[in-house]
């Protein structure tokens, strides 16, 4: 979940990738001048000075210290729900939605993310070894995403679903012609209430994200 924090607005500024899929943007707050899921999640974790009266108290000093606190992933999970923060409360009586288009991969790549790299961004590679360098544990893959269409008065949630590529017997018993017959590695399916039907990787790319679900690709099970 996104919390308190404001995950609409990246971090920093980066470079674009021409391919709505590519994973070079893994380092890059924008694509193609629009955020990124990459940006959205390093503005998550950035560090936060703690204000007046949320100083941290020293136990060796016995005295309240200016402190930083800042969030990270200790442990990363077989299925990562990542939900974008659509709605914000502007005052007691007023509230908005935010309809910003925020890039996202089809790959992800939490190594940047976890709590020993960024130790390793603030106090040096000293402090926490590299030892989860090039873990294939560290990647997701996409395999749902739930676009909200309208406002705060009200709108329509629609789900698309990444489907199994359709087995030769199965697909044996397709016409020729038949356009669910497609023989893509990846296949999505649009469900909008009882319709469902099939559509290109491009137009799940390009909704408004709400809710963002991957899984590992590596999954690995320890006792």
């Amino acid at each position: 979940r996104t919390g308190e924090k404001d995950l609409m607005t990246p971090a920093t500024s980066g470079g674009s990738s021409d391919s709505l899929g590519d994973n070079s943007v893994v380092n890059s707050a924008y694509h193609n001048h629009c955020p990124t899921l990459y940006g959205c999640l390093k503005n998550f974790i950035r560090a936060e000075k703690l204000g007046r009266g949320e100083e941290f108290f020293c136990q060796r000093c016995e005295a309240n210290r200016v402190s930083m606190k800042q969030m990270s992933f200790t442990k990363l999970p077989l299925v990562m729900c990542i939900h974008l923060k659509r709605f914000e409360h502007t005052s007691k009586k007023s509230a908005r939605k935010i309809s910003t288009f925020i890039h996202f991969p089809l790959r992800l790549d939490m190594k940047q993310f976890r709590s020993s790299n960024v130790l390793r961004e603030r106090h040096g590679y000293r402090i926490a070894p590299d030892r989860e360098a090039a873990s294939a544990d560290d990647f997701y893959e996409l395999f749902a995403v739930i676009s909200h269409n309208g406002d705060l008065e009200g709108g329509h949630y629609i789900t698309y679903l990444q489907c199994p590529e359709p087995s030769k017997s199965a697909m044996a018993k397709k016409t020729a012609n038949s356009s669910s017959a497609s023989s893509s590695a990846r296949r999505w399916a649009k469900c909008d209430d009882a319709c469902i039907s099939w559509v290109e990787e491009r137009e799940v790319l390009t909704c408004q994200a709400y809710m963002l679900y991957f899984v590992k690709e590596k999954m690995e099970y320890r006792r």
